[in-house]
């Protein structure tokens, strides 16, 4: 029995002998193979030879009905041979039902018409609903009379036809445009969707929609050997190769990579001994390699297949040489710096070559290296943004009195204004501000001379000894504040800086029960690429200081109006769901099947268990196909049960599906105060080339010129070239454990 009440009140495995009533099986009524073996058969039975496959049952017709209505109108005494309704998860129940041609059909008369079968399990019971659908496709026999209607239910018009929101709300799951597709239409979105679901889909007998758990509890029915066609009962597992219990992304491959000028080869003369710095070709086999990192940060250098750790030191500066000598050819070396973040670049490359093509500056003949880059799950690019400031600051260091008597019989002259402004809008930097002091105004008394030879600043008293007087006169008489003369300055320039980042996300769904139980079964999983900068207007921010975002120190830009960090977590639970989701179909494909009596209450939506005297098994129905053969009376399902056995008790938890926690990059915004030194004629000295002067020391005839030279901060490649940010992203999943037991 099979929910307490067969479809037919015949046993399934009952051999009707009667010649009479009910009809008995014919040729053409053989299905499902059984061997008989033979070796009297009762007066009017079907005379078989030994062996034949032949179908076992034959029900009485009088056991049940069936009722099929095309377009409203009930044909179902035109219905012929075998009735066949199939549902499987994930996909549209189907149906075929043959009918006698009548006069006056035509493809208007059921193409497209609506379909609907109703099954009847004991006459004079209630009618049930089994298929509710359309025709497909009308497939007419002209010369035996007959139209075969192919019928399929609504979901794939349901998905297609339904608003995203709506579909969101029904399926579930996870959804990200970088992942599926910002331009899917509605059923891509659905399937995508539903790739992260651990469910199915579909609609039930009345067409109404339904998702499905896979790991659904319980029992409905239970089915014992009294139940199943003797011989139908099968185990089908899953092929080990089939199976999944890690999914990540991890394939090395080999190929060119963008390089930066982060690190590289020292250029000396020990290290670099071509025939210059630019040609980066050296004979030295075990060259010192260095660049330029965050102070105090921890440098692993990679290159050639080797690797060597040290530690920045408080400027950042950092050189090794490889343990082993390099073999001839093409080097880049790559460099994983850990300090408050971790990040990832390739420097430039470098040829090892013989002394005689190091000093010709020819290239070595040896194949160009080929790099390593391992596959990762999502690539995410975005601007990272640094603010560097320099602060400038002038004074001219002498007082009035000095500044009049001059030297060599020529006074000094103040600088203009324009002269420091013109400095740093050549310096390729941003003129944020500017403050200056005006000199005096008018004309004044600032000093004397005494008989000494004493420079007294201030006017002289009564009772001074003036042998002269030190006068400072101001051509200029317009408004002080805009006197282009200054005796004091004060420059804010700033540089923004876009740096390109790559986070490369490597996504792992592991179900470390099923490894255990299995060994590793590994799967590369789904990947996206997200590329931000596309949208970022880097040369115009870098240009303007006004250009948003306005930023004080280094920033992540990632919230872009295109993309934006809740974008990128919405991708990465998505591709772990998908890959959730793969883990879990994998370790539930094996199969129980069976072939039953024909159920009116049978569903996907349900869980059976087999109790027969080989097997005690619990699954999900994955499939199920029942046939109602008009002629011969004979109603059966064919069924298929989902089990998930491949482990015993499982001891994994399922790690809830959220985004990850990010950690913030270091703050490499850099901020001075610069001094600019003052070089007076004869007094001092012009210090690094970053001062005012009035000229050279001992000019006698001239003028004393004016000039000012502002050296701006070096700004390191690492805050400028391309770097990566390896991420990892890891979510367990628990194998549910259906009952298998074989007796």
């Amino acid at each position: 029995m099979i929910n307490g009440s067969a479809i037919n009140s015949t046993a399934i495995n009952t051999h009707s002998v009667s010649s009479g009533g009910a009809p008995q099986p014919s040729a053409d009524q053989l299905s499902v193979p059984m061997t008989l073996d033979v070796s009297t058969l009762p007066t009017g039975s079907l005379s078989t030879p030994i062996s034949l496959a032949v179908l076992p049952v034959s029900l009485p017709a009088t056991g049940w009905d069936v009722r099929v209505l095309v377009g409203g109108a009930d044909l179902s005494d035109r219905v012929e041979g075998e009735l066949e309704i199939e549902a499987e998860e994930g996909a549209a129940r189907i149906a075929s039902v043959v009918l006698s041609l009548a006069a006056g059909d035509s493809l208007a008369s059921f193409g497209g018409q609506s379909l609907v079968i109703d099954v009847q399990p004991m006459i004079g019971g209630a009618w049930v609903r089994r298929f509710t659908g359309k025709v497909s496709l009308p497939q007419f026999d002209l010369e035996a009379g007959r139209v075969t209607l192919h019928g399929t239910d609504n979901r794939h018009e349901l998905l297609a036809q339904s608003s995203r929101s709506a579909l969101a709300a029904l399926l579930g799951g996870y959804w990200s445009d970088h992942v599926g597709g910002e331009a899917a239409n509605s059923l891509q979105y659905a399937e995508g969707r539903l790739e992260t679901v651990a469910g199915s889909f579909d609609l039930d007998a009345y067409g109404n929609p339904r998702l499905t758990d896979w790991a659904m509890a319980g029992q409905t029915a239970t089915v014992t050997d009294d139940d199943i066609k003797d011989g139908s009962l099968e185990v089908r597992p899953v092929a080990l190769s089939d199976v999944t219990n890690l999914v990540t992304n991890d394939t090395v491959g080999l190929g060119a990579v963008s390089t930066t000028s982060i690190c590289g080869l020292i250029h000396d003369s020990a290290n670099d001994t071509g025939k210059s710095v630019t040609d980066n070709l050296t004979a030295n086999t075990r060259p010192l390699i260095g660049g330029t990192v965050e102070p105090g940060a921890t440098v692993t250098l990679t290159i050639g297949g080797q690797s060597v750790v040290t530690t920045a030191s408080g400027t950042g500066y950092f050189a090794v040489r490889p343990p082993y000598a390099l073999a001839a050819g093409i080097h880049t070396p790559h460099i994983t710096v850990t300090s408050s973040w971790t990040w990832e670049a390739w420097g430039t490359s470098f040829t090892v070559a013989t002394a005689a093509e190091a000093n010709e500056g020819a290239v070595s003949s040896a194949a160009s290296e080929k790099v390593a880059s391992t596959d990762c799950t999502l690539e995410y690019r975005y601007p990272r943004l640094h603010l560097a400031e320099t602060v400038y600051q002038w004074t001219m260091g002498i007082s009035y009195p000095e500044l009049v008597l001059g030297r060599n019989g020529h006074a000094f002259i103040l600088p203009e204004r324009s002269l420091f402004e013109s400095a740093a809008s050549q310096s390729g930097w941003i003129v944020d501000k500017t403050a200056y002091t005006s000199p005096k105004q008018g004309t004044s008394v600032v000093g004397y001379i005494d008989r000494n030879g004493n420079i007294i600043n201030g006017a002289p008293g009564p009772a001074a000894d003036v042998i002269e007087m030190l006068i400072f006169k101001n051509e200029y008489t317009g408004a002080a504040a805009l006197d282009p003369r200054c005796e004091t300055a004060t420059l804010w320039l700033h540089r923004r800086i876009a740096q390109p980042v790559t986070e490369r996300w490597r996504v792992t769904v592991s179900a470390p029960d099923s490894v255990s139980a299995l060994g590793t079964r590994k799967a590369q999983g789904a990947t996206a690429a997200i590329d931000a900068t596309s949208s970022f207007n880097a040369d115009a921010w870098e240009k303007d200081l006004k250009v948003e975002p306005v930023i004080k120190a280094s920033t992540d830009y990632t919230s872009l109006p295109t993309v934006s960090r809740a974008d990128i977590d919405a991708a990465l639970v998505c591709l772990a769901a998908k890959a959730r989701r793969q883990i879990l179909a994998s370790h539930r494909a094996s199969r129980v099947t069976f072939t039953t009596v024909a159920s009116a209450t049978l569903d996907l939506s349900q869980r059976l268990q087999v109790d027969s005297a080989d097997l005690h098994a619990i699954g999900k129905v994955a499939r199920f196909v029942e046939r109602y053969a008009i002629d011969s009376g004979r109603a059966e399902t064919d069924i298929e049960l989902a089990i998930s056995a491949l482990v015993g008790v499982g001891t994994a938890q399922d790690d809830p599906l959220q985004s990850p926690v990010i950690t913030g990059a270091a703050n490499l915004s850099q901020s001075a105060t610069v001094p600019v030194p003052s070089a007076w004629e004869g007094l001092g000295d012009l210090v690094d080339g970053t001062s005012w002067t009035t000229g050279a020391t001992g000019d006698t005839t001239s003028q004393y010129p004016r000039s000012v030279a502002l050296t701006t901060q070096a700004i390191h490649p690492y805050m400028t070239d391309p770097i990566d940010r390896p991420m990892s992203y890891a979510v367990t999943v628990a194998i549910p454990v259906d009952p298998f037991e074989l007796r």
